[in-house]
C-alpha cells in the first residue's frame, strides 16, 4: 500500500511540475505580440498596440489561470521537496496578478482616448466633433458649436453634428431660410439680426456707452433687443436722414423704470418722445408738443408703438391698435435718428432707460391694416 501510495503522489507531483514548467514557458513568450516588427503604418498605430495589449492580457489571463491550477494541484501533493518549488510558483503568480493589473490601467487609458477619436493613432476627432481629445463639441457644417456667433447662421444651437436648433423664425439646415412679411416702402430697419450695432440695411446706427443686446428679453420672436442703460447709453445713425411727412417709426419698446429720458429723436429739436412716469409726450420740430399718450407704459412691460407722420396729423398705434391722433404737422428737419437719448451723438444727454427691438423706418404713412401687420410680424423682409 505505500509503495502504490507513494507512486500515486510521486506521478501527481511529476504532472504538476509539468503542468507549472508548461505554464513558465507562457510566462516567457507572453511579449511576443508588443516585440512584433511593424511592417506598414497600421501596424504601428496606436490602435494596433491596443489589440497587441488586450492579446497580451489574454494570454496573461490563460497563464494566470493554467497557474493557479497547477499552484493548487501542488498544494494538495504538498511535500519537503516541493514546498521551494511551491513558493517559487506563488511569486511567480503574484507577479503575473501586477502585470494584469497593470496592463488593464494602460488599455483602460488608451481605450479611452480611442473611444473618442478616430485614425489610427487616436489623434483626431471624428466628423461632426471638436475639442480634442474629448471631442464633445459638436460642429454643424465645420463650426463650433460654440462658436454662437457664427454657427447655424448665428441664429440658433448646434446641438449635434450638422443639426441646428434654429431660432424663431428661422429654418432650414443651418437656419439660412426665414419667413418675414416684406412691407416695400421700408426703408431702415434695426432687427439686430446679423449683428451688434449695425442696421439690417439702409441706415448703420453708432452706439454711445457700453451698449448691451439680449436674445431672450425679446417680443413677439424678435432676434435680439438693444438695452440702454439710462445713464450714458444710446444709437445714433452715422448719416442724416430727411424727415417729413408720409413717414413711419415703427418699434418695439420697453421701459425699465421711471426714468423721464427721451427714447427717439431727429437729431436736436425734434421731433422726439419724451417719457414721463408711465407715458410719453410727442414734440414736433421746435419743441412744440403735440400730445401724449395714454399711462400704459409701466416697467418691464413690452408694447409695440407705431408713430404715422401726415402732413397735419401724427396718429399714435400701440399694440396694433390706434390710440390717438395728435393734430399737427411734426416738421421736417434733416438730421440723425436717435434712440435712447437726445441730440446727434447723444450730445445733449436726456439718456432714457429701457429696451428696443425691431426698429423700422417705413417712407410712407402706413394705414391701419399695415400697421397690423407690422405688429404681427416676427421678421419684416
Amino acid at each position: 500500500m505505500f509503495n502504490k501510495h507513494h507512486r500515486a503522489q510521486s506521478n501527481s507531483i511529476y504532472y504538476s511540475i509539468a503542468l507549472l514548467s508548461f505554464c513558465a514557458w507562457l510566462l516567457g513568450t507572453f511579449m511576443i505580440q508588443c516585440t512584433a516588427v511593424c511592417t506598414n503604418n497600421s501596424d504601428c498605430g496606436v490602435r494596433k498596440f491596443l489589440a497587441d495589449l488586450k492579446t497580451e492580457r489574454g494570454n496573461l489571463m490563460s497563464s494566470y489561470e493554467k497557474l493557479s491550477k497547477g499552484i493548487a494541484l501542488l498544494n494538495s501533493t504538498l511535500t519537503n521537496s516541493t514546498t521551494i518549488i511551491l513558493n517559487t510558483r506563488v511569486k511567480q503568480l503574484d507577479k503575473l496578478k501586477t502585470a494584469i493589473s497593470s496592463l488593464d490601467l494602460e488599455i483602460s487609458a488608451i481605450d479611452a482616448r480611442c473611444a473618442t477619436t478616430v485614425g489610427m493613432d487616436c489623434d483626431s476627432c471624428a466628423d461632426g466633433y471638436t475639442n480634442f481629445p474629448t471631442c464633445n463639441v459638436p460642429t454643424c457644417f465645420g463650426i463650433s458649436s460654440t462658436n454662437k456667433s457664427s454657427v447655424c447662421s448665428g441664429r440658433g444651437s448646434c446641438i449635434s453634428p450638422n443639426t441646428c436648433n434654429c431660432t424663431s423664425p428661422y429654418y432650414g439646415s443651418y437656419c439660412q431660410n426665414t419667413t418675414c412679411t416684406s412691407l416695400p416702402t421700408l426703408i431702415h430697419k434695426y432687427q439686430l439680426v446679423n449683428s451688434n450695432g449695425q442696421d439690417d440695411f439702409g441706415l448703420d446706427l453708432t452706439a454711445y456707452g457700453t451698449i448691451s443686446y439680449s436674445s431672450t428679453d425679446v417680443p413677439n420672436g424678435a432676434p435680439k433687443s438693444v438695452v440702454f442703460n439710462g445713464v450714458n447709453t444710446g444709437l445714433s445713425s452715422t448719416t442724416n436722414i430727411a424727415f417729413g411727412p408720409s413717414q413711419t417709426l415703427a418699434l418695439w419698446m420697453k421701459k425699465n423704470n421711471a426714468n423721464t429720458g427721451i427714447a427717439w429723436s431727429v437729431g436736436t429739436g425734434g421731433p422726439y418722445i419724451e417719457f414721463s412716469a408711465q407715458a410719453f409726450s410727442l414734440y414736433a420740430y421746435g419743441n412744440t408738443k403735440l400730445g401724449t399718450s395714454d399711462a400704459i407704459f409701466t416697467s418691464d412691460v413690452w408694447h409695440h408703438i407705431a408713430l404715422v407722420f401726415k402732413t397735419s396729423t401724427v396718429d399714435l398705434y400701440v399694440d396694433g391698435a390706434l390710440q390717438k391722433t395728435f393734430a399737427g404737422a411734426a416738421g421736417s428737419p434733416t438730421n440723425r435718428l436717435v434712440f435712447g437719448c437726445y441730440g446727434g451723438a447723444c450730445a445733449s444727454n436726456y439718456y432714457w432707460a429701457g429696451s428696443m427691438a425691431n426698429i423700422l423706418y417705413f417712407n410712407s404713412a402706413l394705414n391701419a391694416a399695415e400697421v397690423q401687420n407690422v405688429y404681427k410680424a416676427t421678421l419684416i423682409c
